[in-house]
């Protein structure tokens, strides 16, 4: 076979295009069938017809639902990072100011698409895996957190990681609250409220 053939197109597209396309497809009704109805929307049958795919394109892509849900949740928590370093960056200097910004550009990002707090609030107990992979996705919110507040180590102490990680915990029983709340206050106000949380929780320990 030659290499034309092997990457020949259709409809002006490659195969391995078509397929990064219907993947995109596929996580993006994941997604939307989450925030609109809960973990248990999220099934092969509700994201073929979503995207108007047969479940052969989906096995395609993943071997289960579980493996879709897992590529949401990566997905979700890799945005609220990168919301979340790139507003502490360009913030200045100071760990507090950085820890400020980051944490409301969290919220706002949650605020922004209402899936997020959906998808970190949700049951994750039929999923084998999922909260492992939840945990693992906090640690690094956690990580980046410690990382503004003591640049130095880089290396923390199990027991530091641990408060941060409860610290990441607590800010998102704070967001529950918050949009809960008819009367809420602004995002800016919450992140710093936040901000004093963790720096009273990790300041003495960095």
């Amino acid at each position: 076979m030659t290499n034309g053939q092997t990457h020949r197109t259709y409809g002006g597209k490659t195969r391995e295009q078509r397929q990064d396309e219907r993947r995109v497809a596929l996580v993006r009704a994941g997604r939307e069938l989450w925030a609109d109805g809960g973990l248990p929307a999220v099934t092969v049958r509700g994201v073929c017809a979503r995207t108007r795919l047969t479940d052969r394109y989906f096995y395609e892509q993943f071997s289960a639902i579980g493996d879709l849900v897992l590529q949401i949740v990566d997905d979700v928590f890799t945005e609220l990072f990168a919301a979340m370093t790139a507003a502490g960056r360009v913030a200045g200097d100071q760990p507090h100011v950085q820890l400020t910004a980051g944490l409301t550009a969290y919220l706002e990002h949650s605020i922004a698409d209402p899936a997020v707090l959906r998808i970190l609030t949700s049951d994750l107990a039929g999923f084998p895996g999922l909260a492992a992979k939840r945990r693992s996705l906090q640690n690094r919110v956690a990580r980046g957190i410690l990382l503004t507040i003591a640049p130095e180590v880089a290396q923390p102490e199990p027991a530091l990681l641990e408060a941060a990680v409860f610290g990441v915990g607590g800010v998102t029983l704070l967001m529950e609250d918050w949009l809960a709340d008819e009367n809420r206050c602004s995002a800016a106000e919450l992140g710093a409220r936040a901000t004093d949380m963790c720096m009273r929780l990790l300041g003495p320990l960095a």
